[in-house]
């Protein structure tokens, strides 16, 4: 945690693959513009590094993007203590977030 942040971000955004990476980007910067705080680790590739990160990091929820939810434009959004998960439009997710209080 970098010692200005006073809270550990609740969300942690995974990707798989090289279009679900591209399209992290603005997705990030748009919930950061939002306020909501999220993790993330572009640099690696596959999904189990990703998992075993935010695990480490007590994350309560994971953004999931891969080939077919760029292509779609949704997100998955799994509760990492019981692997519930549902699946957001990307324009839709920052009122999601919210309304699920997943912001920390």
């Amino acid at each position: 945690i970098h010692p200005a942040r006073k809270h550990q971000p609740a969300l942690y955004f995974a990707h798989l693959g090289p279009e679900a990476r591209r399209r992290a980007l603005p997705l990030l910067e748009t919930l950061r513009r939002e306020g909501i705080p999220v993790e993330q680790s572009l640099t690696y590739e596959r999904l189990h590094e990703q998992m075993e990160r935010a695990k480490g990091l007590k994350i309560s929820h994971m953004l999931i993007m891969g080939h077919k939810e760029a292509m779609e434009g949704t997100v998955l959004v799994r509760e990492m203590a019981t692997n519930a998960q549902e699946a957001i439009a990307v324009p839709d997710l920052p009122s999601y977030l919210r309304r699920q209080r997943m912001r920390v």
